[in-house]
């Protein structure tokens, strides 16, 4: 497994003193955003110049990108923003394979017009469910045409909101194209440790041989989100079933002010040895 976070974690930096921290602290991968370049997070439009510079960029510090956010709200209840989202995702889609990067993230999305990770009532209605099954669909014909592969990371706050229902769109659209992102922390929000290591011993089961990344975030005992290895997630319990599986992709840590990422560098420098 490789050591990377979320490259936004120093969002106050420029792209290329972003990239040096992640360097300097023996990080060896990150996970994109075009908002580092300047641009929106979700670009209609990607200038060659700003591909050229953040190959540059990334050549220069020795970093892996390991994925490019293109998260936008499938279950949108306006079929216009999901359209919007989908020409977005094209133009990402359209330029990662240069950054030498094969993964988009993206998300699930919730009926919340504002957040699209955030709860909503009908996030569990057949409607949310077909839109955002539909928009999967046309995802991945994206996908498909740039030869690349998508990331879904199930979220409490989305359609895709547990492991189960991860497996389910597996199942219901079979396709290589569609894997999965798997954060400990987004599985419950308060729980002893046996019920974490039980989550983490489903969520392998049933959607280990499809993971393309593992996001890494931690939550304390009330529920809030903190750095790894300062919360309660048994991180040691789920490198060790990870290893079991094989799982030999990134690990992106995220979820905790640029002030943790030298200590999380460190911690999860001990934990894969």
């Amino acid at each position: 497994m490789q050591r990377g976070i979320l490259a936004k974690t120093f969002s106050e930096d420029s792209m290329e003193m972003a990239f040096k921290k992640i360097h300097e602290m023996g990080y060896e991968c990150l996970q994109f955003n075009f908002v580092q370049t300047g641009l929106s997070a979700l670009p209609l439009n990607i200038p060659e110049a700003i591909v050229d510079k953040i190959i540059s960029v990334k050549e220069k510090f020795e970093l892996k990108i390991a994925g490019v956010s293109g998260t936008f709200n499938m279950a949108h209840p306006k079929e216009s923003v999901r359209q919007k989202g989908l020409e977005a995702l094209a133009s990402i889609a359209s330029v990662v394979i240069k950054l030498d990067c094969d993964i988009i993230s993206i998300c699930t999305g919730s009926r919340n017009e504002e957040n699209m990770w955030a709860h909503h009532a009908d996030n569990n209605s057949a409607a949310a469910w077909e839109d955002m099954k539909s928009t999967l669909r046309k995802s991945i014909k994206i996908a498909a045409e740039f030869n690349i592969f998508l990331g879904i990371e199930p979220e409490m706050g989305n359609v895709i909101n547990s492991t189960l229902k991860a497996r389910q769109i597996l199942d219901e659209l079979k396709s290589d194209r569609l894997k999965i992102i798997l954060d400990p922390a987004n599985l419950f929000e308060q729980a002893q440790e046996y019920e974490i290591k039980w989550l983490i011993d489903e969520a392998l089961e049933l959607l280990g041989n499809d993971l393309c990344m593992i996001h890494a975030k931690d939550r304390d005992k009330n529920g809030d989100f903190v750095a790894p290895g300062k919360g309660i997630i048994p991180f040691n319990y789920f490198i060790e079933k990870l290893n079991k599986i094989p799982f030999n992709g990134p690990v992106i840590a995220h979820g905790f002010p640029e002030k943790d990422a030298e200590f999380v560098a460190d911690y999860l420098e001990k934990l894969f040895l």
